[in-house]
């Protein structure tokens, strides 16, 4: 995982560092090739080393699935992205909104909670 960011802040208890003004966040896979880039407006980084990414969040994988919300949380403990806000994601032919997602961290499998969406069907 590579941070990128404008300014950060560790709390004064020394358990979690906040990172602002823009922040880009890079996932690799165990080969270390780059999976994922995640960019939002800040983030805050827990002892655990999990990861919460805070204001118009943009993920998009290697294989051009955009995913746009508010708030995204990433565990370390399980390599997951999870949120309970709105999200749009979309993938070539099909854009898929709801409320509340979680996927793996190269975004390849995903759960959307409450969706509505439109996609292309080829028959």
């Amino acid at each position: 995982v590579l941070f990128r960011s404008g300014a950060e802040y560790k709390t004064a208890a020394g358990t979690e560092h906040q990172l602002d003004r823009g922040i880009k966040v890079t996932f690799f896979d165990s080969e270390g090739t780059l999976t994922t880039t995640v960019t939002a407006v800040k983030a805050k980084i827990h002892e655990n080393q999990d990861i919460e990414v805070l204001g118009n969040v943009i993920l998009v994988s290697k294989l051009n699935t955009v995913i746009k919300t508010d708030y995204a949380r990433w565990t370390a403990s399980d390599s997951m992205i999870r949120s309970g806000s709105p999200v749009s994601i979309s993938r070539p032919g099909e854009i898929i909104n709801g409320r509340g997602f979680e996927t793996d961290q190269a975004l390849t499998r995903y759960r959307i909670f409450q969706g509505s969406g439109e996609a292309v069907i080829n028959k």
